[in-house]
């Protein structure tokens, strides 16, 4: 059985979601191999509990960011969460986001090295606020002009070996390699103090919601259980074949954008140069915040005492 398509989308996470619905005035199909849309973001139960799990986001109280700009397309209102957010760590047990002066405690930091933390994290804070209300380019092409380390400053070296785990860490990113405004916009991942944390927003309903908005504006609904076995170019055309509901299948497509982790990636798309190859199996995925949000009557309740 074949079909064809202007645009094939694989996966209908947030990424390859987000990119049908940016496509949407075309005819795109969505091929996912789970049985739901959502990826690692999904409504679920915990103890009875409605939950949402997965990418929750901190998503930007300016109403011109590109995150309050497509919640406001597909209509989804965003809401706060109120409570303290708890950092649940690889030991097993959980570290409450209090004050900077409580972190510094709880991280063992010595003496020596308290006033540099107290003072790096202030900045922290003043400049992710600062980020979160216009104008900013000025200070985004500053952020963008020098590494995280440049940006931290000459500081004690436990601190500066702090921030440099948790770039690595929980971002993903090298301190002195990346720009600091790649470390500043993934810096309220880490958690840090509460005071970094304090305009948290989530869409209504959850994470989830927002796939959901997108998919039901695309012409042809995702298609789920598909699995992807193989994307090859074929001139200027590209095949998609898979397996679904027990046949094989093939889809026809114009372009591909294939939204999957860089290992299946790797698999499925045939031809891939060397080059490109060992780019993809160089890509370390590293431990990140995984949020979990309790719902009540559709809405996130409080999340004090709960674990992201």
């Amino acid at each position: 059985m074949s079909d064809s398509c202007e645009v094939a989308i694989i996966g209908a996470g947030l990424s390859g979601l987000t990119a049908a619905y940016q496509l949407r005035e075309l005819d795109v199909v969505v091929l996912e191999a789970d049985d739901q849309i959502g990826g690692r973001s999904q409504r679920t139960e915990l103890a009875g509990w409605p939950t949402t799990t997965g990418g929750e986001g901190w998503y930007d109280p300016n109403p011109q960011s590109p995150e309050s700009r497509l919640l406001a397309e597909v209509g989804i209102k965003s809401v706060p969460v109120s409570g303290s957010a708890m950092l649940h760590t690889a030991g097993g047990r959980n570290v409450s986001l209090s004050t900077p002066e409580q972190l510094a405690q709880d991280l063992g930091l010595s003496e020596q090295a308290c006033p540099d933390f107290l003072q790096t994290f202030k900045r922290v804070a003043e400049a992710c606020d600062a980020l979160a209300h216009p104008p900013v380019e000025d200070l985004i092409r500053k952020l963008l002009s020098v590494t995280g380390a440049e940006w931290i400053g000459p500081v004690h070296d436990e601190v500066l070996s702090y921030y440099r785990r948790v770039v690595s860490t929980e971002i993903g990113i090298s301190l002195e390699a990346d720009s600091a405004f790649s470390m500043l916009t993934g810096m309220p991942a880490f958690g840090g103090a509460s005071a970094v944390w304090g305009g948290f927003l989530v869409p209504e309903g959850g994470a989830p919601m927002i796939g959901q908005a997108m998919a039901e504006r695309l012409q042809r609904p995702p298609v789920t259980g598909a699995l992807v076995t193989s994307v090859t170019q074929n001139g200027t055309r590209v095949t998609i074949t898979y397996r679904h509901d027990g046949q094989h299948k093939t889809l026809d497509a114009g372009h591909v954008v294939v939204a999957t982790p860089h290992p299946i990636t790797g698999q499925i798309v045939r031809g891939l140069q060397p080059a490109k190859l060992a780019a993809m199996d160089s890509v370390r995925v590293l431990p990140i915040v995984e949020v979990l949000l309790l719902l009540a009557d559709g809405g996130p309740a409080p999340w004090d005492e709960l674990s992201a």
